[in-house]
């Protein structure tokens, strides 16, 4: 009996934390610190979820009217923290920047995109995150058909190329 009254005061003396919007709910509140991200939050149908990008982000045009939250590599913490984002998305390249936002309390989840498999996982790991999985599995088939595609159009035989940089009078 004792312990009973004793887990019911510990459990009465937490402190509650606040739910987290659900993933792809109105309550979502997405920052995107990198021009790539902010597509892939774009090729996600979330555009309607972001409510801060980076300096340089210009694409799809929708995001130009958004707040600005600093440029790439100088995100502005005051900034980010005042639109009350309840996910951000960083690069890699963001570090120090991404710890301080997580000293703040927001929630980061980071996502290189450098290359192609790149942009597969960001969808992936972004879709996830704010409930759009099934866009994102479309997203990623949509890019892989590309690729085929472009596949069967490469030629049998690849040309052969020579490039001559900086070449020096008579010679080769």
């Amino acid at each position: 009996m004792r312990w009973w009254l004793v887990l019911l005061f510990v459990l009465g003396c937490s402190r509650r934390e606040e739910a987290a919007p659900t993933p792809g709910s109105a309550q979502m509140r997405v920052i995107s610190l990198t021009p790539s991200a902010t597509e892939v939050l774009a090729a996600l149908g979330a555009i309607n979820l972001i409510v801060g990008v980076d300096d340089y982000s210009t694409f799809p045009p929708e995001v130009k009217a958004l707040p600005k939250v600093g440029s790439f590599l100088s995100p502005n913490l005051e900034t980010i923290v005042s639109l009350k984002p309840t996910l951000v998305v960083v690069d890699d390249v963001h570090g120090p920047a991404a710890g301080a936002m997580r000293d703040a309390g927001l929630v980061i989840v980071e996502c290189p995109i450098h290359a192609l498999p790149d942009v597969k996982k960001a969808l992936e790991t972004i879709g996830s995150r704010i409930g759009r999985t099934a866009e994102a599995t479309r997203a990623i088939a949509e890019i892989e058909a590309a690729l085929e595609t472009a596949r069967a159009k490469r030629p049998a035989k690849r040309p052969r190329v020579l490039a001559i940089l900086d070449r020096e009078a008579g010679g080769l």
